[in-house]
């Protein structure tokens, strides 16, 4: 008997092949279950938004001679990580939360707030996100007044303005259904498919003279032909009546 186990990538594929009907039918469950789960479990979301511009210097240009050069705006960017870490801190989140009548506490703003710059330029984006797009909105908001006044008492000889005030949103930012389903039918898919794989695998059937000659040395002298392939679905008839003949004449 021989000790080495070969695998025909041919009969796996061709077995893959075979039941892809029960891969596409899971992998269509389990998107409907993504789906559903996302839909009905899941609590939405919506993200405000703001800009804000960052300037190194706070006194404003009077004269002409007096303009803006390439070294402010790169000293200007590099502030803005700074301003990004001072949004938040519990200096202005505090002040935040007090001007909402502390209804909410520097740690839970701190969790809904997400701040960053904008391809390496001056102005750098706030966003809220909370389950009332209005209360996303009004924390947006006020988060683009308090800031600038409290940043520039620490960072003295800059200043902060507002481009764009917070709008609010008219879509969920989360859950995204779309991400739920491609997993969900990535993960069904995928299941099936190795369980497939692995019945294949651990399938010690013989199946026909190919895997004989692959587990043993000896060689076959014989088989067993398939009726019904010789005499198609009414073989077990003919053989019947054969066999009944034959007792007869006997």
């Amino acid at each position: 008997m021989k000790n080495t186990y070969e695998i025909n990538i041919k009969r796996l594929l061709s077995e893959i092949m075979y039941k892809s009907w029960l891969i596409l039918l899971v992998t269509a469950v389990f998107a409907t279950m993504g789906f559903v789960y996302a839909k009905k479990c899941l609590v939405p979301k919506y993200t405000a938004s703001t800009l804000v511009y960052v300037n190194n210097y706070s006194d404003k240009v009077k004269s002409e001679a007096l303009k803006i050069n390439s070294s402010d705006i790169y000293t200007a960017q590099q502030l803005v990580p700074t301003y990004l870490q001072f949004l938040s801190s519990d200096k202005v989140l505090d002040a935040v939360s007090a001007k909402l009548d502390n209804k909410y506490t520097a740690d839970e703003l701190r969790s809904m707030m997400n701040a960053s710059s904008l391809e390496e330029t001056e102005v750098f984006n706030v966003s809220i996100t909370a389950s009332d797009p209005y209360e996303a909105t009004k924390i947006a908001n006020v988060l683009a007044d308090m800031a600038p006044d409290v940043i520039t008492e620490f960072l003295e000889g800059s200043s902060v303005k507002i481009v764009d005030y917070a709008k609010v949103p008219q879509s969920r930012s989360y859950p995204v259904y779309r991400n739920y389903i491609v997993v969900g039918g990535l993960a069904g898919g995928g299941l099936t498919t190795i369980i497939i794989i692995l019945l294949f695998l651990f399938n010690s059937r013989i199946s026909g003279e190919e895997d004989i000659n692959k587990l043993f040395t000896a060689p076959v002298i014989g088989s067993i032909p398939n009726l019904d392939t010789i005499y198609g679905k009414s073989g077990y008839k003919y053989k019947y009546r054969y066999y009944e003949s034959n007792r007869q004449k006997r």
